[in-house]
């Protein structure tokens, strides 16, 4: 069976942060945003594979950072497109991608099984309480080398869009006891965002 890649996207520009550093690199009891999503794949994809603007901070980490192959603020999608062209060029031995948002720190300890458990010729997205998280998603890479003729051909650059072409599968999942509202895909966006987490945490 061919490997699975992971990719952090941790493109968003997080002006309603209004922090001195990168969202992602914003501190949630100790720990980062984003150490905080990468630990959920660690030891489950490999390799993991961040998508950042350029930034130092981002490039100090020791991931292997993928830029955007589009022009101007493209959105998640350029990440994606990023990701499968560095795969297809230096990582064939993999298959499939299992896409993350880096402001997500409640994500569930199984999400890669989870979302790797279906047909790995067909993507599979995250879905709480009905609601879709396109960002949280299984992709194959046969799939994803299909979208840079989507966004040549499309104006509209939603990962939404382009899921409507791949037929991809919705896999629900459970309420979380240790994340705000039991929303396991709880962005944080805000400094409000930022304190509701580490009151529900504890810490």
């Amino acid at each position: 069976m061919s490997r699975v890649a992971g990719l952090v996207l941790a493109g968003g520009r997080g002006r309603r942060m209004a922090a001195p550093v990168p969202k992602p690199m914003v501190e949630l009891g100790g720990q980062t945003l984003l150490s905080r999503v990468t630990a959920c794949l660690q030891g489950r994809v490999d390799p993991i594979l961040l998508s950042a603007p350029d930034d130092p901070i981002f490039e100090s980490l020791g991931m292997m950072v993928v830029k955007d192959r589009l022009p101007d603020f493209a959105g998640p999608l350029a990440g994606l497109d990023a990701a499968q062209a560095w795969l297809a060029t230096h990582r064939s031995d993999c298959g499939g991608l299992v896409s993350v948002p880096a402001d997500t720190p409640f994500l569930p300890a199984d999400l890669v099984d989870v979302l790797c458990a279906g047909s790995p010729f067909r993507p599979r997205v995250a879905s709480f309480e009905g609601d879709l998280q396109p960002t949280v998603t299984y992709w194959p890479l046969s799939v994803l080398a299909r979208l840079p003729d989507f966004l040549q051909e499309n104006q509209k650059r939603s990962i939404k869009a382009f899921l409507e072409t791949a037929d991809a599968e919705a896999v629900e999942f459970p309420r979380a006891k240790d994340a705000p509202d039991g929303d396991p895909f709880f962005n944080v966006n805000t400094p409000e965002d930022l304190a509701l987490a580490a009151e529900f945490s504890g810490l």
